[in-house]
């Protein structure tokens, strides 16, 4: 239908080479099940590189490339396996505004089911039903005591691509020690602007 078509569509709407297929002219391909299922299956997939930031280690940096189908879940195990983290610490993503602004939080696992306000969990939660253009922001918290958090970009959208595992590209610098004592915290700069993007 016209809608499910519409629907199809705009799952792949960064994707240049699947925009074309908007056009009503083009419909045929839908018809033609196979052809669909091929053209699909090539030009949905994407790659999302993510370039992580602190606030607290002015040297510090780690670029990221995962599959948009990749979970919340995934982007999490891989960012502790860059840091040197346990996994299983208590974390968070929140999609942010251009402000640094918190926005949806993502977690590792379910917090309050009473609550009204929508709950998404990493290991059910994909990154591209959440993330969907160049320059989206998000912050990942690591460590819920003091909140101290990651300051992350989705720097880039390789299309046509795909990866089985994520992988970190590139590493500078020390990673912020995972939890520290409360009594040595020094209130982040986040919320105050956050964290300016240049890698160079």
């Amino acid at each position: 239908t016209k809608e499910e078509r519409k629907t199809i569509i705009t799952r792949g709407i960064n994707n240049e080479i699947l925009k074309k297929y908007n056009d009503l002219s083009k419909a045929y391909i839908f018809e033609d099940k196979a052809l669909f299922n091929k053209l699909y299956d090539k030009y949905s997939k994407m790659v999302y590189k993510f370039i992580l930031l602190s606030d607290e280690v002015d040297n510090f940096l780690r670029e990221i490339e995962i599959d948009s189908s990749a979970s919340f879940l995934d982007f999490h195990n891989i960012i502790s396996e860059s840091l040197g983290y346990d996994n299983k610490q208590l974390a968070s993503f929140f999609l942010c505004n251009e402000d640094w602004e918190k926005e949806q939080e993502i977690t590792l696992m379910e917090m309050d089911s009473s609550s009204d306000v929508d709950s998404y969990i990493m290991e059910e939660t994909s990154l591209e039903s959440m993330v969907e253009d160049e320059g989206q922001r998000l912050v990942y918290v690591f460590d819920y005591l003091t909140e101290r958090m990651l300051f992350i970009e989705l720097r880039e959208i390789f299309p046509s691509k795909s990866l089985d595992k994520p992988v970190c590209t590139k590493s500078k610098g020390k990673a912020p020690a995972q939890v520290i004592d409360f009594d040595d915290f020094s209130s982040p700069k986040a919320g105050k602007g956050g964290k300016e993007f240049s890698t160079d």
